[in-house]
C-alpha cells in the first residue's frame, strides 16, 4: 500500500510515524502512564474484554506505527 500525500501530515508518513514513537516513548516514560503503556493482562482482569471491545495500550500503537500498520493519519485520531 503506498499512501496518498493527502493521507498523512505534508513530512510524510515516516517521518510522521517516527515523531508520534518518540513522543509515545517520552509518555510512557511517566509513571501516570504505566497502566496504559502495555496491554491488559487478561489472567489479572478476566473481565476486561466484556468491558473494553477495541482495548489498545501505547507500546501496541508503537509497534504499529514502526510496522507500518496504520495507513492514514485518521486511523490515530
Amino acid at each position: 500500500y503506498v499512501p496518498k500525500k493527502t493521507e498523512w501530515p505534508s513530512c510524510g508518513r515516516e517521518a510522521e510515524s517516527q515523531r508520534l514513537i518518540r513522543g509515545l516513548e517520552a509518555l510512557m516514560q511517566h509513571s501516570i502512564a504505566e497502566p496504559f503503556s502495555a496491554p491488559v493482562d487478561l489472567q489479572k482482569f478476566p473481565t476486561y474484554a466484556c468491558f473494553v471491545s477495541y482495548p489498545i495500550d501505547m507500546s501496541t500503537v508503537r509497534t504499529r506505527l514502526e510496522n507500518g500498520f496504520y495507513r492514514r493519519i485518521t486511523a490515530l485520531q
